[in-house]
């Protein structure tokens, strides 16, 4: 899991001069935050501090909101990307179109 969190800061680090930048390194960054949060309750478990039901809980609980909150932040970079990718079209067609004027 480090080593596939490294890579995904390492792909994130490679657009740091679009304007995407932000948006993948908070990705990046929740998914080790939400890394962190996981190996905190494990560790509670196995040593006792919290009880069985509760670390069940909390698994299916976060399971559920770490997709929801991943393909929200997903869809906004996919959107983003979509919108820079008409802007770049809209701007080679005015730029044709003035050729041809």
């Amino acid at each position: 899991t480090t080593f596939v969190g490294l890579d995904k800061l390492n792909l994130a680090w490679q657009h740091r001069h679009t304007d995407q930048f932000a948006l993948k390194i908070s990705i990046v960054s929740y998914e080790l935050g939400t890394f962190v949060m996981y190996t905190c309750f494990y560790m509670s478990g196995r040593l006792g501090l919290i009880s069985s039901i509760t670390e069940q809980g909390f698994y299916a609980y976060s399971d559920a909101l770490v997709k929801v909150i991943l393909g929200a932040l997903m869809a906004v970079v996919r959107n983003t990307e979509y919108v820079g990718m008409i802007r770049r079209w809209w701007a080679a067609a005015a730029s044709a179109s003035a050729d041809m004027d």
